[in-house]
């Protein structure tokens, strides 16, 4: 009996899985010769009247009864005391529980339509599916009489394996084209074969090209000697072969020139590579000189501004009394600025101190003089002996000034106002500082041409608005002699209004509601990237505009929008006793069906929908996904829970912040915006923390643990 017991209890009847206990339990039975105890076929009690045969048979029946009691949930067993027979408990949960009807059958064929392989293995999908298929022709096959159950089978075998090989994941396309593209498509067990040797052997494929793209080198140039190497794992990038370097290949093909006989490297016709220079600081034998082949070149702060004079002189202008004033360079190791001219300088004062500069290599350095650069860069040494200009970090710190280093760039700033004292680029590993020049200092152009084209130059300035190119013809830097008026500058540009086109400011939204349900805010978010253990992808939210309480439900597809919408209708008819006036969503279609805006109709409910394209016209609802979104990634991540629960963490993340305040309602929450009265916080646990809950009696005994440890997942 011991055996028999652990046999049934593999698979319990719950009273959802009703055609998968029946085939088990019917194979089980006959294996031990007492069906006919369950569909009747033995002698009954009234018709045997040995009175041995009559008690033997009254075992036999008990012991059949047995296992359908052991087999099944215990809040089941209490529903079939009244039976008194094994054949009566049987005919009991067939009639209950074998819903062989109308709405069984849509509700299979609508799962059905929705499995999809997602991230299952193979195996785990085909039962999946197999499960739901046999459960659907179950129904299908019922009604039909014996002569066509056959004819209906094969075409129903077919559909079912064309169904398989339409849900399977991308990777598996191969194998499935190389199956239907046969003469005669095998079945689907020989097909469930081929992908489970596929499956196995994806990983494999992955990992060896991992490998093979990590330990085979290629062979580009002639690198000189092995040294030892081996060379069989070396592949020549000409003739794809292994074993030589391409200098040394037999079968050399240049790919620049496209002949025979030499590599790209020793083409004759290829130009030669040209030879680029560093930017580099050097202040005697200072840490700041490096030494290295020849890198990438960079551009300078003077090749700027020489690129700018080149474009002034292209377009007909022509400076006079140009000059640059070569880029300065932070050192924290120097003790004072320097430099090695006067001629960026202001306020030159001749030197007469005995102080020197020093250089790593203990020579000196004269000070011949002393200025200022700006009124924040003051007292800069010169000595004609430098190589390059020096901003001493210790003395602008001593400044009141502060320095922020980034990958753009570097900035001076006053430590106190935040004032821009200067900034530079990033040039290389270098940061040139560029100080902003004096109007002094700015090149004088004339113009060699009386007439100035505006439209032209608004075409070679980049296309700046009006008000920019007026600012800038009134300083009279583009050659023009008269100031002209801002209407001659604002001409209509084509381009400009293809390339600079902005939507309209949207109007912040301003309830004018008085109550709650007078405006309900909806939207979908969805697909999911990873689907629940519910086999959920969608979530749709309703938000009341005058409380900003938000009920939350989760969807499969997006088709069950309407049914989820009545449901929530009718909640609020009867929890609140209130009728919804207007419904606001975005232009989805799962708002736009006719059976939708019917149901809007009949309830008097106004429909308000955003443009096309436009989600800000329902920004309410967009803002509060996001909200939503936001606590959900934080619980998750916080808790370490694995993101098929991220429905649980959704509807934790609702309740929380619908009793939380909310600067929207002057911080107030919209529990107490709803109900009245504030809510209870005492029952608050954090998501994903260990929690124990109690089992019941028939889960425990007098000997073993009286709870289970879990992981609270939500209210």
């Amino acid at each position: 009996m011991s055996s028999d017991k652990s046999d049934v209890s593999m698979i319990r009847f719950n009273g959802k899985n009703y055609s998968a206990w029946t085939f088990h339990f019917r194979i089980f039975v006959k294996g031990k010769e007492l069906w006919g105890h369950v569909d009747g076929s033995n002698p009954t009690l009234d018709k045997i009247k040995d009175i041995d045969q009559h008690a033997k048979w009254k075992v036999k029946d008990a012991q059949v009864m047995a296992w359908i009691l052991g087999s099944v949930e215990p809040n089941i067993i209490l529903n079939l005391r009244s039976s008194q027979t094994a054949a009566q408990m049987w005919t009991y949960l067939k009639k209950i529980y074998s819903q062989q009807n109308t709405a069984c059958r849509f509700q299979l064929e609508h799962e059905l339509s929705t499995l999809q392989h997602d991230s299952l293995s193979i195996s785990d999908f085909y039962s999946r599916f197999t499960n739901l298929w046999t459960e659907y022709t179950d129904i299908v096959y019922a009604g039909l009489p014996s002569e066509g159950l056959s004819s209906v089978q094969s075409v129903h075998e077919t559909t079912q394996r064309d169904q398989f090989l339409m849900k399977l994941r991308l990777e598996f396309e191969g194998t499935r084209s190389n199956l239907m593209n046969r003469e005669f498509v095998p079945s689907l067990d020989t097909c469930l074969s081929d992908f489970l040797r596929e499956e196995q052997r994806l990983p494999t494929q992955t990992t060896m090209e991992q490998r093979r793209s990590t330990s085979i080198p290629v062979a580009y140039a002639a690198q000189g000697k092995p040294r030892g190497r081996d060379m069989s794992t070396i592949q020549c990038f000409c003739c794809k072969g292994f074993g030589h370097y391409a200098a040394n290949c037999p079968r050399k093909f240049c790919n620049y020139c496209k002949k025979d006989g030499h590599i790209i490297k020793e083409c004759p016709t290829r130009p030669p590579k040209k030879i680029k220079t560093a930017y580099t600081v050097s202040v005697g034998s200072s840490p700041l000189t490096q030494s290295a082949p020849p890198p990438v070149q960079s551009v300078t702060p003077t090749m700027i501004q020489q690129m700018i004079i080149s474009a002034f002189s292209a377009l007909g202008l022509s400076g006079k009394n140009l000059s640059t004033s070569s880029p300065w360079y932070f050192d924290s190791a120097a003790s004072n600025h320097m430099t090695n001219n006067t001629a960026s300088l202001t306020n030159v004062n001749e030197y007469f101190g005995n102080l020197k500069i020093h250089t790593d290599d203990g020579s000196h350095l004269p000070i011949t003089a002393t200025g200022d650069v700006s009124p924040s860069l003051t007292d800069v040494f010169v000595s004609p002996g430098l190589t390059n200009n020096l901003v001493s970090v210790g003395q602008l710190v001593e400044n009141d000034c502060k320095l922020e280093f980034s990958k753009s760039g570097c900035v001076v700033q006053d430590q106190q106002s935040g004032r821009m004292i200067a900034r530079g680029p990033k040039v290389g590993r270098l940061l040139p500082l560029q100080f902003p020049l004096s109007p002094f200092s700015l090149p004088f152009v004339t113009c060699n041409s009386a007439h100035v084209d505006y439209r032209a130059w608004h075409k070679c300035l980049g296309h700046p608005n009006s008000n920019v190119l007026h600012d800038l013809l009134k300083s009279g830097f583009l050659g023009n002699k008269d100031s002209p008026f801002l209407s001659a500058v604002q001409f209509d540009c084509n381009s400009c209004r293809l390339g600079k086109s902005k939507t309209l400011p949207f109007s912040i939204h301003t309830p004018h509601v008085v109550q709650p349900f007078d405006l309900i805010h909806s939207d979908v978010w969805g697909k999911a990237p990873v689907t629940s253990h519910a086999n959920y992808k969608y979530f749709v939210t309703f938000i009341d505009d005058y409380n900003r309480f938000t009920w939350i439900y989760f969807l499969r597809s997006k088709d069950e929008v309407f049914s989820i919408f009545k449901i929530f209708h009718a909640h609020i008819q009867t929890q609140f006793s209130a009728q919804i006036k207007i419904l606001r969503f975005d232009n989805g279609g799962e708002y736009m069906s006719h059976l939708f805006q019917d149901f809007l109709q009949y309830h008097d409910i106004i429909s308000q929908r955003s443009c096309p394209s436009t989600p800000q016209q329902n920004g309410v609802a967009e803002r509060k996904n996001r909200h939503l979104l936001d606590v959900v990634r934080t619980l998750l991540l916080e808790s370490s829970t694995p993101s098929h629960f991220w429905c649980e963490a959704l509807s934790t993340a609702v309740h929380l912040i619908n009793i939380l305040p909310s600067p929207t309602l002057n911080h107030d929450t919209p529990f107490i915006r709803l109900f009245g009265h504030p809510p209870t916080y005492s029952n608050l646990r954090t998501f994903g923390c260990v929690c124990y809950v109690h089992l019941p009696a028939h889960k425990h005994t007098k000997l073993t643990a009286q709870s289970i440890q879990c992981t609270f997942l939500g209210y």
